[in-house]
């Protein structure tokens, strides 16, 4: 794994500082090894057909959303804000905290303050260079740990469900009262029902709309859910996250699901027994909960495995989740196993962006290692979003170097 620092770079004198594996940090004049790295990542950017891009809470940070484990992280502030009430920050999203009353209170209060947070961010550059990707056609898909939902504020596709218009045949829908009559009725009824005069039947074909699982249709997989919704803890009905909401938050009280309310007021009217009534919480996933949606997951990853993506990008994440360190090492397998002339052509490479060194054991999962914010990488790359077109240029121009765009743009 080859490491670049981007603390040392200058616009004006491109001079970077390059540090080795082994930790020796030395100064390279301008088109040295650090130029030319930012090149590599330029040209497999330009080249990929089908890049993965992974990412944690590091891309938020410049949007005004703190991440969670560096020293000015949400972690540490929850221990600040919180001392006699919280040990360690990464308790308060822990499942187990429900057992708490304590801890829900607090856990509440910040999840309001949070809320309203996240609705006053604006997308980051590395962001728009996440949809920039999906707008050429370069984007297999963006698994995010984030819970924010800018990528789906940026315009990529969140949702599983993917809305269709179909036609429903007479046929295929019959009124209740034709379905007794051909199930009890012989041949000979069947028969007559067929040669009803059509204004004696229920005609109930038409274009409806339906959801169905569309595996291309997903751009942003959320993978620990938003803070666009709440979720009752029984019922499991769902609600937008309100401004109202929020400050029901704040104040450190679940509040209670209206439909859990309905539903005691009616049992309560017609004499029955009361039964228990859920409260709204975030429809987000803690540690020691199992995703809702857990197996649609692992079927769009499966699915993106099959279709062999030639770039992977994993970006401000800490890469402490055993769910995403194996999604990752998955990722790079089939990367790295990209043909020779994918790679000739500047893809088939497996990219980290963080501010924190990764921990040991990764030195053989990524080629490239690049030391510092995402922004200021999207920053320094020649392809960026805004500027698509001289980019293409450019990239057109070294055409007899063997980099070029690829068709899917």
């Amino acid at each position: 794994m080859r490491r670049l620092d981007l603390c040392e770079i200058s616009r004006n004198t491109n001079r970077p500082t390059t540090r080795g594996t082994a930790g020796r940090t030395s100064s390279q004049p301008h088109n040295g090894e650090s130029l030319e790295l930012l090149q590599e990542l330029q040209r497999a950017v330009q080249a990929c057909q089908r890049c993965i891009i992974i990412t944690g809470a590091g891309i938020s940070v410049s949007s005004g959303i703190p991440d969670f484990r560096s020293p000015d992280g949400l972690f540490q502030q929850l221990k600040q804000k919180y001392p006699n009430a919280v040990s360690n920050g990464k308790d308060l999203f822990d499942a187990t905290l429900f057992t708490d009353p304590g801890m829900i209170s607090v856990f509440y209060n910040f999840m309001g303050e949070l809320r309203n947070l996240v609705s006053q961010a604006n997308c980051t550059p590395t962001h728009r260079f996440i949809k920039d990707l999906e707008e050429r056609g370069k984007l297999l898909r963006c698994y995010t740990q984030n819970i924010d939902s800018l990528e789906k504020r940026i315009g990529l596709e969140t949702s599983f469900e993917k809305p269709v218009d179909c036609f429903v045949p007479a046929k295929e829908t019959v009124c209740s009262d034709s379905m007794s009559e051909n199930s009890a009725g012989s041949a000979a009824k069947q028969g007559e029902a067929s040669s009803e005069p059509a204004r004696q039947r229920k005609n109930t074909s038409g274009r409806r709309r339906q959801t169905t699982l569309d595996k291309t249709f997903t751009r942003a997989v959320q993978l620990h859910g938003d803070l666009d919704n709440v979720i009752c803890t029984i019922c499991h009905t769902r609600y937008p996250f309100t401004k109202q909401l929020a400050e029901e938050f704040c104040e450190g009280a679940p509040p209670p699901c209206p439909r859990c309310k309905e539903i005691e007021v009616i049992r309560d009217l017609v004499g029955k027994r009361s039964v228990a009534s859920g409260v709204l919480r975030p429809d987000i996933v803690l540690y020691n909960e199992t995703h809702p949606q857990s197996e649609i997951i692992g079927a769009l990853s499966e699915y993106d495995l099959k279709r062999r993506p030639d770039l992977l990008i994993v970006i401000g994440t800490s890469l402490k989740i055993p769910g995403i360190k194996r999604m990752v090492k998955e990722m790079s397998r089939c990367v790295r196993d990209c043909s020779a002339k994918t790679k000739r052509a500047g893809a088939g490479k497996t990219i980290l962006i963080n501010r924190d060194e990764p921990p040991r054991g990764w030195e053989d999962v990524f080629d490239i290692y690049v030391s510092g914010e995402s922004d200021r990488v999207i920053e320094l790359l020649p392809a960026l979003p805004t500027e698509c077109a001289t980019s293409e240029q450019e990239t057109a121009s070294d055409g007899s170097k063997g980099s070029k765009i690829s068709s899917a743009e």
